[in-house]
C-alpha cells in the first residue's frame, strides 16, 4: 500500500513538472497566434504548445530517473532562508532541532 502511494505521488510530482513548459509553450503560442490570427499563428500555436509538451515529458522524465520527482519538487519548494531566519529569533528550538 505505502509502495502504491509513493509511486502516486512520483506521478502527480511528475505531471506538475511537466505541465510548467507546456503552459509556458501555451502562452508563447497565445502570443503569436495574437499576432497572426490566421492559419500561420494557428501553426505557431500547436508547434509551440507540441514543444512545450515535448520538453516538458523529457524533462519530468529525467528528473524521475535521475533523482526522483518528489525530491525535485521538495527542494523547488523549501526555503532555506527562511529556516535560517527562523533559527536565528529562537536559540531555543535550535538545541531541539539539534538532538
Amino acid at each position: 500500500m505505502t509502495k502504491l502511494l509513493a509511486v502516486l505521488i512520483e506521478i502527480i510530482n511528475w505531471l506538475r513538472i511537466a505541465l510548467s513548459p507546456t503552459i509556458i509553450g501555451g502562452i508563447v503560442g497565445s502570443v503569436f497566434y495574437y499576432f497572426f490570427q490566421n492559419q500561420i499563428g494557428q501553426i505557431l500555436w500547436m508547434m509551440s504548445a507540441i514543444s512545450g509538451c515535448v520538453i516538458g515529458i523529457i524533462w519530468a522524465s529525467r528528473i524521475w530517473k535521475k533523482q526522483g520527482t518528489t525530491t525535485f519538487m521538495s527542494k523547488i519548494i523549501s526555503s532555506p532562508d527562511l529556516d535560517k531566519i527562523n533559527m536565528e529569533k529562537d536559540p531555543e528550538d535550535k538545541k531541539t532541532i539539534q538532538q
